[in-house]
């Protein structure tokens, strides 16, 4: 995702938003801002529905970092539209997992 800052804006925002630290992972502004500033194109987005194994999405609407809760909603929301296509080999591995956990945990 490009940033809607650039240089010098850019620092000056991270300074200011990090009171002085200069912590870029504080620096929450950076993401809000950007996704504001415009929509995402298709090329930037994760194409979360190639991922060929169970999917476990977690994340805090309270982040210090970015929206977290946002970015796991619009995951799901992505997964809705497109879903995941190995369905015969998801149930498989899901199978076999599942088995592995069974025998982990009698013993």
């Amino acid at each position: 995702m490009p940033f809607v800052y650039e240089h010098p804006t850019y620092w000056k925002k991270v300074e200011e938003e990090t009171k002085g630290s200069g912590d870029i992972e504080r620096s929450t502004c950076l993401f809000i801002d950007s996704e504001k500033d415009r929509e995402h194109t298709e090329e930037e987005m994760i194409k979360v529905e190639n991922i060929k194994e169970k999917l476990i999405l977690i994340g805090a609407d309270d982040d210090s970092f970015w929206e977290a809760g946002k970015y796991v909603r619009r995951m799901d929301q992505r997964l809705q539209q497109h879903p995941h296509e190995c369905e015969a080999t998801r149930k498989d591995v899901d199978k076999r997992h599942s088995a592995v956990l069974h025998e982990w945990i009698a013993v």
